[in-house]
């Protein structure tokens, strides 16, 4: 769901046509709701090993935005939402969708962050 979130989010950017937006922040949010839901399941054993390193690094853990996953995909679901009320100027909706871009890449980036650590008994 990672990947079709950016690849709406890239294609939003990059669209001027108001029904083909409507469209994309419809898949969007959908995407979103899967995340949602995949957010809250316990992680597979392949992720784990994808997001577990050697030895720990103080800074390896967390992005920039010091807030958790799930409070992330709010965010962007919210903006996402509210993209689709069409309440917002032309301008707006330009800063709104560029803010919803570096928030879903955030969300990328922190659910691709490695987050565990090898040890004697396994990973922590």
């Amino acid at each position: 769901m990672l990947h079709a979130c950016q690849h709406y989010v890239d294609a939003l950017i990059e669209n001027d046509d108001n029904t083909e937006r409507m469209a994309l922040c419809g898949r969007l949010l959908a995407a979103l709701e899967v995340l949602k839901a995949a957010l809250k399941t316990p992680l597979p054993a392949h992720l784990i090993g994808r997001l577990t390193v050697d030895v720990a690094e103080p800074d390896n853990y967390r992005g920039p935005f010091s807030t958790d996953s799930e409070t992330l995909r709010e965010y962007c679901s919210a903006l996402t939402i509210f993209l689709l009320q069409r309440q917002q100027s032309p301008e707006q909706e330009e800063q709104i969708t560029g803010l919803l871009s570096e928030l879903i890449n955030l969300l990328v980036e922190d659910l691709k962050t490695p987050r565990f650590v090898h040890t004697d008994g396994g990973w922590q």
